[in-house]
């Protein structure tokens, strides 16, 4: 792994990939867990910090509910809003300028 200490990573989906969450935390990163189970990710940051981990989170929320032919154009345009667009926001967000096309 990369040195990454006092580097910071931004984990999603970290309840349930916690392998991931350990590894950073492990190589002395700073850890920012974010993921849609509330419940879980408290988990997750007890278990951290247990070992001394330098660990926060963030509860997010990325998709529409409800019976896949009754979802309106609306709900999946939103869905794909938050999971493609999301990721292009986020990347943006987390690299460094001097590697983002104009």
């Amino acid at each position: 792994m990369l040195n990454i200490k006092q580097k910071v990573a931004f984990i999603t989906g970290a309840a349930s990939e916690m392998g991931r969450a350990r590894a950073f935390s492990a190589a002395a990163a700073r850890v920012i867990l974010a993921d849609i189970e509330e419940g879980a990710l408290t988990g997750a940051v007890s278990e951290l910090k247990a070992l001394g981990r330098d660990v926060d989170s963030i509860t997010v929320d990325g998709g529409a509910s409800g019976r896949t032919e009754a979802t309106s154009v609306k709900n999946w345009r939103w869905a794909v809003d938050v999971n493609m667009w999301g990721v292009v926001s986020g990347l943006r967000a987390f690299l460094p300028v001097d590697k983002l096309a104009a």
